[in-house]
């Protein structure tokens, strides 16, 4: 059977806390950078709704350009954040998990 990790001994360690401030370090302002998107178009679509009909190019109206924009920015998130967790997270739990003392 499969040992399990002491998760409590796991979260003292200074290299478990340096794994969590990097993780936070790109998703706190990916976070941000979401929501005020998102946040922004909700709140055009709601009180702009002369600009979101105007139609900057052919038919297509500024309303679907910017929700049509939330799928790129969606995944240059989730494409960054792989790249960003292969190089900076990713040695660091290869390391605690080579290392990492075992419950018995």
């Amino acid at each position: 059977m499969a040992e399990t990790p002491d998760w409590d001994a796991l979260g003292e360690r200074d290299e478990f806390r340096e794994l969590v401030r990097l993780r936070r370090r790109f998703v706190i302002p990916a976070m941000i950078v979401f929501a005020v998107w998102f946040g922004g178009f909700l709140l055009l679509a709601a009180y702009a709704r002369d600009f979101m009909g105007k139609t900057p190019i052919g038919d297509i109206s500024w309303a679907y350009i910017i929700a049509l924009s939330l799928i790129p920015m969606t995944w240059a998130i989730a494409f960054g954040y792989v790249r960003y967790a292969d190089r900076n997270l990713t040695p660091l739990a290869e390391d605690l998990a080579l290392d990492e003392p075992r419950e018995r």
